[in-house]
């Protein structure tokens, strides 16, 4: 008898476990899919011996009255105009809460080590992401309202400090590491708002083994003659083409530009349109009339009277 109420407990848990996930999916799904304002909740974390340094000072000019270059509170303006240029729809649709930085210093768990198996990778993709939720309830801020959730990681002096940022659209969470020897406050923005794509759904346009844009999805202009140099950034490929082998940081948020496959993944478009952008006509109708006036050979007199 014991047994059997043992059984029942554990299906009836299970079944209620089933049913809170049914329901985030479902909530995700109408939040993510509808016009419902999103709002990304940012909280940062710094060493306790470097809240002051340069970087994390100036992203968060938030409270500033004489602002002087780029903070985060930018990123919701300028999601809200990516979205609008696409939808037409010109409401505020990204919201940014800003929480820190909280002196802390960080010991987070291990994503994966050698001889890991898979179960025990999965275990891992799990505890990384609660490890700074519990962070951040620890300091007084609860996650569970944001639709995205940012943990910027300020540490390090390598400038490779980005590299180590994760993200996923399961779970809508992205951690992000910034370097205390940043100098381009607007690469670190770039930084953030790329792994907030991963949160929102998108994909990397970039080859992984030379970090070059792929094209044409990772070009926002992928069609122009000449080719280069490009005018932006696509969001999820990061840099600016100057040539095929050749590209450049961001300066500002206005040289970054969602293209249309992200516009696609995010939900803002249709996949069908962004496939009808990156497979335009050979022909247009105007060059078929320039080649067919060049093809015409005639010894001909024009005659202009009406027949």
């Amino acid at each position: 008898m014991k047994t059997r109420r043992r059984q029942l407990m554990a299906v009836l848990i299970f079944v209620a476990f089933l049913y809170k996930v049914f329901g985030y999916l479902q909530a995700d799904i109408e939040t993510f899919a509808g016009h419902t304002p999103i709002t990304i909740g940012i909280v940062q974390f710094a060493p306790k011996s470097s809240e002051n340094a340069n970087i994390i000072h100036q992203l968060n000019q938030r409270f500033s009255k004489e602002r002087t270059g780029p903070s985060l509170t930018d990123l919701s303006a300028w999601f809200s105009d990516e979205y609008a240029r696409y939808t037409g729809n010109k409401d505020k649709h990204f919201r940014i809460a800003i929480r820190g930085p909280f002196g802390v210093d960080l010991e987070p768990p291990s994503l994966s080590e050698e001889g890991d198996s898979w179960f025990t990778l999965m275990l891992r993709a799990y505890r990384y992401p609660r490890y700074f939720e519990q962070l951040a309830s620890d300091n007084g801020v609860g996650v569970e309202d944001y639709a995205v959730k940012v943990y910027v990681i300020y540490g390090g002096n390598s400038l490779d400090m980005a590299s180590h940022s994760r993200a996923s659209k399961n779970g809508r969470v992205a951690v992000i590491y910034v370097s205390l020897d940043e100098t381009n406050p607007s690469y670190a923005l770039a930084t953030v708002a790329h792994e907030i794509g991963h949160a929102l759904g998108a994909t990397d346009t970039y080859n992984p083994e030379t970090s070059h844009a792929i094209h044409p999805q990772g070009y926002v202009e992928p069609f122009n003659d000449p080719l280069f140099p490009q005018r932006y950034a696509e969001l999820m490929a990061v840099d600016i083409p100057l040539s095929r082998t050749v590209e450049q940081e961001v300066g500002s948020l206005s040289q970054i530009r969602v293209g249309h496959q992200t516009a696609a993944e995010f939900g803002w478009i249709p996949p069908e349109q962004a496939t009808l952008f990156y497979t335009p006509a050979e022909v247009t109708p105007e060059q078929r009339l320039d080649i067919s006036s060049a093809s015409t050979v005639t010894t001909e007199p024009i005659n202009e009277t009406p027949q």
